[in-house]
């Protein structure tokens, strides 16, 4: 949460660029002293489980044409986990929801690891039944359809994301192929792909950057391993174990896209890069099989907004609503696409101006096209926008809306 901070400011405070300077760093002054927390909206803990996300951006990218075009290309931004999903996330699931089934007849969930170990021994169905609970707190119910309580695999109906994000808002899934090798080997700064999710176009060193080639004999413990971050924050996107996507990769038969190799992989060029397609039967489960999920929306920076006038007369005839939007420490504010700014999702900024000392801009909105859109009461109004990497902000400030004509 953060405090909206309303400033009165007198009327002809537009009248002169100094004003509009002292003003606006009057605005940001307040935000200091208010200890305004305006930390990025993200979950770490959903139902009780812990879980850590990493965001990525650079929304509309292209395929990678090393490996001839066919993945990587994500239109929006979202989060992905930093880390597998550990044995004791998956028994803080179990424990809270029940034993998933998702193998009819196969091998039984297997926690012969420790608790921060990648979990493994699951099948595509008992993955996505995680990501259901998350979503929904019901196994059943979610971006993945189930007939029936009991979820068996005979009963899965599909996936829908639209439909759930539209009932549940926060949804969480398993990453596609295309969300999961953006992830992997897109390089943050949008210049285009590596050949591995270290950033590097070379093998990485086996017990040294990553787990294979036998060199631990096991998976070991997610983030605390001899592995180092990879380029977009991630862990073990190289190694450890085998990851669940949530793409069907043929038409004729059943098999989900695993990415990203395992403990056991001796070929790096081939199991751990990005030329590496591979898939197995959703029932599948075995040792070095586990999976990491990911989630939409992305968080949006909490921005501190104060909208004028403070009372806004439907039957004036001024020209401009205003609105500063006070950043956080950790976003700056000239990286603002100021194209992207809305009031209420509906009306653009016209005009835009930054003071970057104080991290304030001020967007200059239509006075016809907000009154178009408003009725007379206290209403609360929304500006969003987009960073340049895709990152959204958003901050919400009320106003009283009157339709009084003179006297």
């Amino acid at each position: 949460m953060f405090v909206s901070i309303r400033v009165h400011i007198i009327n002809n405070f537009l009248e002169g660029e100094e004003m509009m300077r002292k003003s606006i760093l009057l605005i940001a002054t307040i935000c200091v002293m208010a200890a305004v927390n305006v930390a990025l909206a993200d979950t770490d803990t959903i139902r009780g489980i812990n879980i850590d996300f990493v965001n990525i951006g650079n929304a509309g990218n292209g395929t990678d044409p090393a490996t001839g075009n066919l993945y990587g290309a994500v239109g929006y931004n979202y989060r992905i986990g930093k880390y597998e999903i550990t044995n004791a996330q998956w028994n803080a699931f179990t424990a809270a929801a029940g034993a998933p089934t998702g193998n009819d007849g196969g091998y039984a969930y297997s926690a012969s690891y420790g608790a921060q170990q990648p979990t493994n021994y699951v099948s595509w169905y008992e993955a996505v039944q995680f990501c259901n609970y998350l979503t929904s707190g019901d196994k059943s119910k979610g971006a993945y359809l189930f007939s029936g309580n009991n979820a068996n695999p005979g009963d899965f109906l599909g996936i829908d994301r639209v439909a759930a994000q539209a009932t549940y808002g926060t949804i969480y899934f398993l990453p596609t192929e295309d969300e999961w090798y953006k992830a992997a080997y897109y390089k943050p700064d949008g210049s285009g792909y590596s050949t591995y999710a270290n950033g590097l176009n070379t093998p990485p060193g086996a017990g040294v950057d990553t787990n294979y080639d036998n060199v631990t004999g096991q998976p070991w413990d997610v983030g605390v391993g001899n592995g180092t971050m990879e380029q977009n924050g991630t862990f073990d996107m190289m190694g450890n174990v085998w990851e669940w996507n949530e793409t069907k990769l043929y038409d004729s038969l059943p098999y989900r896209g695993i990415h990203g190799g395992m403990f056991s992989s001796t070929d790096a060029i081939w199991d751990l890069s990005s030329y590496r397609q591979n898939g197995t039967d959703p029932d599948d489960e075995y040792e070095g099989l586990g999976f990491r999920i990911a989630s939409v929306p992305e968080p949006a920076i909490a921005a501190t907004v104060d909208i004028h006038p403070d009372t806004l007369n439907l039957q004036s005839k001024g020209k401009w609503i205003t609105c500063y939007i006070a950043f956080p420490e950790d976003a700056n504010v000239a990286d603002v696409n100021s194209s992207t700014i809305l009031l209420n999702d509906q009306v653009k900024a016209e005009w835009t101006m930054i003071e970057e000392e104080a991290q304030v801009l001020m967007a200059k909105f239509s006075r016809s096209a907000v009154e178009d859109i408003l009725q007379p009461g206290i209403v609360e109004l929304t500006v969003s926008g987009k960073l340049n990497d895709g990152t959204r902000f958003e901050g919400k400030d009320t106003i009283t809306v009157i339709n009084k004509g003179k006297p």
